[in-house]
């Protein structure tokens, strides 16, 4: 499932995001998706779950006044799974 797919369904229900927020909310799970998948190798359940976490975490990073850069992001999101 692509980046901005897995951030769509952990968006809650009723919010709004702009497509150019989409974007950088895709960019910076991507960011942290690299920094993570080798902890995560595999298939199924346990990828789909581990995917969805950091969907979740990043949004809730987003959530924050000074969210800071992709990377920044990226980081705060892991710290947060």
């Amino acid at each position: 499932m692509e980046a901005h797919a897995v951030i769509e369904r952990a968006i809650e229900p009723g919010a709004i995001y702009e497509p150019e927020q989409l974007k950088i909310l895709s960019d910076a799970f991507e960011r942290a998706w690299m920094m993570i998948e080798p902890n995560h190798v595999g298939t199924g359940l346990g990828l789909i779950h581990a995917r969805t976490k950091l969907a979740q975490a990043v949004l809730s990073v987003a959530k924050q006044r000074d969210a800071g850069t992709l990377e920044a992001m990226a980081k705060k999101a892991i710290r947060i799974m």
